[in-house]
């Protein structure tokens, strides 16, 4: 069996990368002659050349092309153990899963997403998109740590969770660009014997006594979907956050400003909520005070 050293595939890697050994002994902060022993002594051990040479600098031969690439593989998957081991010792989660509904802003999850993976680059930090039912459940039995939901006021305490008020999600009527009447006055006896388009998940978070009005009414899961087929069906209307309805107005829909509708029916709150008896290491507060900066200081 081979018996070569991490330090001799580093300095074969370096050389390879930098150009030279001087460059790699520069980059690996040894001297020339460190770098030449460690080369040649992984050579003997494998039994092959794996450089040409012949010329001012080292060429790496084509044959010995794989063994690059499996040598730098092998230094990454060293540094991996290495940096796993490291949070175990320091008690960091290897993975992380938070949940969120689909109106929590997509631009908040990409930033904390982006701000943990540069803080814990080693620990495994999963979104799932759930709406309350799931998430709760999914909570209840720690298969997800954190979940992001909007909740109505009037929803009963879960036993076993913990919940956080995050602010509330701006929502507004909107209606179908293509058959909005500008000289209608659209009232709720008006809106209640026309087609409502409704999300599943505000009926999920115990939102529906609010969200729904008319008996023509039509659930849809994904917002966009539900959105196309507003544009295809004439007279339809929607409350809809305004932040995913943005991106169509004037183009599909039509927000209607003055629609008469109260504070509670359209300013939805958003908790966080988790399991009290779940595992709270350094990513879960880490991830739990993004959440809170993020959501509280967003625009919603």
């Amino acid at each position: 069996m081979k018996k070569f050293t991490f330090e001799q595939v580093d300095a074969f890697v370096a050389v390879v990368e930098a150009g030279s050994f001087s460059a790699a002994a520069r980059r690996l902060r040894k001297d020339k002659s460190s770098i030449h022993q460690l080369v040649s002594y992984l050579e003997i051990e494998l039994g092959i050349e794996l450089f040409n040479r012949e010329k001012k600098l080292p060429i790496l031969r084509p044959e010995a092309k794989n063994i690059y690439n499996y040598s730098k593989l092998l230094l990454e998957q060293h540094k991996e153990i290495q940096s796993l081991a490291d949070n175990l010792f320091h008690g960091i989660e290897d993975s992380l899963t938070i949940s969120y509904d689909i109106v929590i802003p997509r631009r908040i999850i990409a930033d904390i997403s982006a701000q943990l993976s540069k803080e814990y680059p080693s620990s495994q930090i999963h979104w799932l998109c759930q709406n309350k039912a799931m998430a709760i459940h999914a909570l209840d039995n720690q298969s997800i740590d954190i979940t992001l939901q909007a909740l109505s006021h009037r929803a009963k305490p879960q036993d076993g969770l913990e919940a956080l008020t995050l602010g509330q999600v701006a929502c507004s009527l909107y209606v179908n660009k293509n058959t909005v009447d500008q000289n209608q006055s659209y009232t709720r006896s008006y809106l209640q014997v026309k087609p409502q388009f409704i999300l599943e998940s505000f009926v999920a978070a115990e939102l529906d006594e609010l969200a729904i009005l008319s008996p023509f009414y039509r659930l849809f899961t994904e917002v966009y979907l539900m959105i196309e087929c507003m544009s295809q069906t004439p007279h339809s209307w929607a409350i809809i956050p305004d932040h995913l309805a943005e991106p169509f107005v004037d183009n599909k829909l039509t927000k209607l400003k003055d629609s008469g509708f109260s504070a509670q029916e359209v300013l939805w709150p958003c908790v966080m909520l988790t399991n009290q008896k779940g595992v709270k290491g350094p990513v879960f507060q880490r991830a739990s005070e993004l959440i809170i900066e993020k959501m509280r200081g967003f625009d919603l």
